[in-house]
């Protein structure tokens, strides 16, 4: 009864995964590893909270300018014909289908690779806790080295560990398993707070709201794409590598916007 204490997803996947281990000892480990990652994070929250200006965000500050489009502002018929949607929108689709082909598989792939239940799991878990806190500091990486910068890191980071996973269907190691963990996880939580600032800042107005829920709408088309071509492909290859080479090349589509794009490029 102690495990409602869990987040649903990670309890779903502490489930899954107790469930390949071997007997009832080693279930139990497992879930008992889920639940020290978890409540680590969570144990977190209150000083998160402490932390956060409440007053400064009462009092307001200087706002953005948004970029008006005519005198009503943006209208969901005007976003649609401006790059920034778009682009925002590629942004959101190409990284929820590379990065969902790919984690939606992470556990199995771990155990394939011949590591132990245990040792996926807790690695899975891991990269979770740190794409929470990439996901609190991406905010403060924009504002401090700017959006396209940000951005660009992040998805550098996150190609080089799929490249890692690449390299762990030659040669698996504890080594390759353990630089995999904090670089793909600390890059993984990042781009989704950026994006979602951009486009509430950017289309600031009435219908900001139409216009940021078609732009996020994306992002959940991708992930349920990215999640069935993934296991469409493994089940086609036998392997991770057909889907890796698929999440790689989105992935990079994904980047792009960020330097094709004039107002997302020098956006601040």
């Amino acid at each position: 009864m102690a495990w409602f204490a869990l987040p649903c997803g990670l309890l779903q996947s502490a489930l899954v995964i107790a469930a390949l281990a071997d007997g009832p000892l080693g279930g139990a480990t497992t879930m008992a590893a889920f639940a020290l990652t978890s409540s680590t994070g969570l144990s977190l929250v209150p000083l998160v909270v402490l932390a956060i200006p409440w007053k400064t965000f009462a009092a307001g500050g200087a706002r953005h300018e948004p970029a008006q489009k005519g005198a009503e502002g943006w209208t969901l018929a005007k976003a649609l014909r401006s790059p920034v949607f778009w682009g925002l929108t590629q942004v959101f689709f190409c990284t929820a289908a590379g990065m969902f082909s790919i984690v939606v598989q992470l556990i199995a792939f771990f155990v394939d690779a011949g590591f132990s239940p245990l040792a996926a799991a807790t690695a899975f878990g891991v990269v979770g806790l740190f794409s929470a806190a990439s996901v609190m500091g991406s905010g403060f990486a924009a504002d401090r080295f700017g959006y396209r910068q940000t951005v660009t890191v992040s998805f550098a980071g996150t190609l080089s560990g799929l490249l890692v996973l690449l390299a762990m269907t030659v040669t698996p190691s504890w080594a390759l398993l353990i630089l995999f963990v904090p670089l793909f996880g600390f890059c993984m939580g990042v781009r989704g707070p950026i994006v979602s600032s951009v486009a509430a800042r950017y289309f600031s107005g009435p219908r900001v709201a139409t216009i940021y829920g078609i732009i996020y709408a994306s992002n959940a088309v991708g992930a349920a794409l990215g999640s069935l071509m993934g296991g469409l492909l493994h089940d086609l290859t036998g392997g991770y590598r057909a889907g890796l080479g698929m999440a790689l090349v989105l992935l990079t589509l994904a980047a792009l916007p960020f330097w094709a794009v004039p107002a997302l490029r020098t956006y601040r």
